[in-house]
């Protein structure tokens, strides 16, 4: 199963705010967890873990986590193996006080399982998201990986880890005949394939893939990174073999850039020598609202000389005097404007004393009072804390995404969790 935000809603980014980051909240006793080697097997699972750590619930007891946010749209993730042919554990998941969708599964086993997902949401107020979870036995392993969250603002990119989809128009691909667009990614088996990405960050990230129905080669191959046109040092990474009984492979980090520093960007990829296919699943760059005045280059080993900026260029006496005629006139013009608008909007208002006054009209489109497309209302007092124990249902046995009605929860202000243990 791989997950993430799915395909039907437009999103061109999403942000990932993973288990070890401080916008968090926990509630519990949470227990850290580095994934094993059996949540990192591919012949077993389709996609890793994406946290060098996560949150491990234990058992028979109730632990939960929330996150303010603004977006439209919000996934929890995590790996979930529950050998049992029966639900072993239970949870609560909202938004705002509102019960989300929740993902019931049985006798699996997935990492970046969907279990909650809230959608439809106002992207002009903030959020919180309130996730409560109680695993029964100790057998049944569950364990908080991320946060999917599709931004208010497409653009704002001021987030710490920013996704960006194989079909992104950020990345071109170079000698288009040589890439596959597979649906799960973009995927190529001809040497000196390029992939170029122009982004603003301080680190970039590529998570590669695997399909067999394209290339039958599994064997390991390499190809070379180029960071900000530093031709003269190329850094060199291994494309590993992917094992004989692994038909799909997805979200492995092929590579991370070495730091750079924060501004703008140029990344080159090369598929250098036939073997496995290249393949780009997603890339995730890190601080993408950073920003710099300088340029910086990339040395062989990793580390990064930043450039002194370009010095600014000075005005000839011409230029001078055109400048100081054309700002003359240019403050004519706008005075003139301004009269006009004056006049005009006096002779409006005059206009509109005289009629008489008139009801407020409704949007055409209202949406019903307990529809989730209805804006929050910004003066709403958001509650962030964990729902009590005693409120926990048992949901029912079903691997069908649904909405679970559960009772109202409107528990005490939120209260600051203690560190992980």
């Amino acid at each position: 199963m791989s997950s993430g935000l799915s395909s039907d809603v437009a999103d061109r980014l999403s942000v990932i705010v993973d288990s070890s980051s401080p916008m968090l909240r926990y509630e519990g006793e949470w227990v850290d967890f580095t994934p094993t080697s059996d949540m990192m097997d591919s012949s077993k699972v389709i996609e890793p873990p994406f946290s060098d750590i996560l949150r491990q619930a234990p058992p028979n007891k109730v632990v939960s986590l929330s996150h303010k946010f603004t977006g439209s749209r919000i996934q929890v993730q995590g790996t979930l193996i529950n050998p049992h042919n029966a639900t072993n554990w239970k949870a609560t998941c909202t938004v705002d006080g509102r019960d989300m969708e929740l993902d019931i599964a049985f006798d699996s086993r997935y990492n970046l399982y969907p279990f909650c997902e809230g959608r439809y949401l106002s992207t002009s107020n903030p959020h919180v998201l309130n996730f409560t979870i109680e695993v029964l036995d100790d057998q049944t392993g569950i364990w908080f990986d991320r946060l999917a969250i599709s931004p208010a603002n497409p653009n704002d990119l001021d987030f710490p880890l920013v996704v960006i989809p194989h079909t992104d128009p950020m990345i071109e691909y170079t000698g288009p005949e040589n890439w596959t667009d597979f649906l799960t990614g973009q995927l190529t088996n001809v040497p000196n394939s390029k992939a170029i990405v122009n982004f603003n960050g301080t680190a970039l990230r590529w998570y590669t893939l695997y399909e067999s129905e394209f290339s039958a080669d599994r064997s390991q191959t390499r190809g070379t990174l180029i960071i900000d046109d530093s031709t003269n040092n190329p850094i060199s990474f291994v494309i590993p073999e992917v094992k004989p009984n692994v038909d799909v492979q997805m979200g492995e980090l092929l590579f991370r850039t070495p730091e750079l520093t924060p501004g703008l960007h140029r990344a080159e990829v090369v598929y250098e020598v036939i073997g496995r296919p290249l393949g780009l699943h997603h890339l995730v760059i890190e601080n993408a609202a950073a920003t710099s005045s300088s340029s910086s280059t990339t040395t062989a080993n990793g580390d990064l000389t930043v450039a002194s900026s370009a010095p600014a260029s000075k005005m000839t006496k011409n230029s001078k005097i055109g400048l100081g005629v054309g700002v003359g006139l240019g403050v004519v013009v706008i005075l003139a404007l301004l009269l006009f608008v004056f006049r005009k909007r006096r002779r409006q208002t005059q206009t509109s004393e005289q009629q008489s006054a008139r009801p407020f009209s409704p949007p055409f489109f209202s949406s019903p009072p307990n529809s989730p497309l209805r804006p929050v209302s910004a003066a709403t007092t958001i509650s962030s804390k964990g729902t009590p124990v005693s409120q926990l249902p048992f949901p029912r046995q079903s691997l069908q995404l649904r909405t679970i009605q559960y009772p109202e929860e409107n528990p005490p202000p939120y209260q600051v969790a203690q560190p992980v243990k």
